[in-house]
């Protein structure tokens, strides 16, 4: 297949016409650069995608978010860490809205509220503490005891449950 543009590229990806594959070592930083660029050349940003889709816990009616800082707040957790200077780490991705440190999170999955007192953005062995996430954005929440892989957390007012991540 011959593409002329990254947009085309992007939706050759969206479509499932094309995988992209690299290989690297992360060990000598070999290859590192060329999966940074594959990703801006090839892979859709979160507005080329369609909106998320869940479920309302509450009626049980489908529900979608789109991909805007202005939308109410849901994200994804989608792995759990231990690190030994800060304790349990909940990665997550926000799929809408913004998130900011010191306020409560809601998850939808369990039903359960906790106070999330720090977010950090990991780069390797690097933290790097960060006081709001935007929509798009891969961060970690510290210390939070409830939340588990696949679950959703999201506004407590406006609550949905995304896809669960199935192993």
């Amino acid at each position: 297949m011959l593409f002329r543009s990254g947009a085309e590229h992007a939706n050759a990806v969206i479509a499932n016409k094309i995988f992209p594959t690299f290989c690297g070592s992360a060990l000598k930083n070999r290859g590192v650069q060329l999966v940074l660029d594959g990703v801006v050349d090839y892979l859709p940003s979160p507005l080329d995608l369609p909106p998320a889709k869940g479920i309302n816990p509450d009626t049980g009616e489908a529900i979608t978010r789109n991909a805007d800082d202005k939308e109410p707040f849901s994200a994804l957790i989608f792995k759990l860490q231990v690190d030994p200077f800060v304790g349990q780490l909940s990665f997550f991705r926000v799929y809408s809205g913004t998130f900011t440190a010191g306020n409560a999170i809601y998850n939808a999955t369990t039903g359960k509220k906790e106070r999330v007192g720090r977010i950090v953005r990991l780069q390797a062995n690097k933290r790097e503490e960060i006081k709001t996430v935007f929509t798009g954005e891969i961060a970690a929440l510290v210390g939070v005891k409830e939340s588990k892989i696949g679950h959703t957390i999201c506004d407590e007012d406006k609550p949905i449950i995304l896809e669960e991540i199935e192993f």
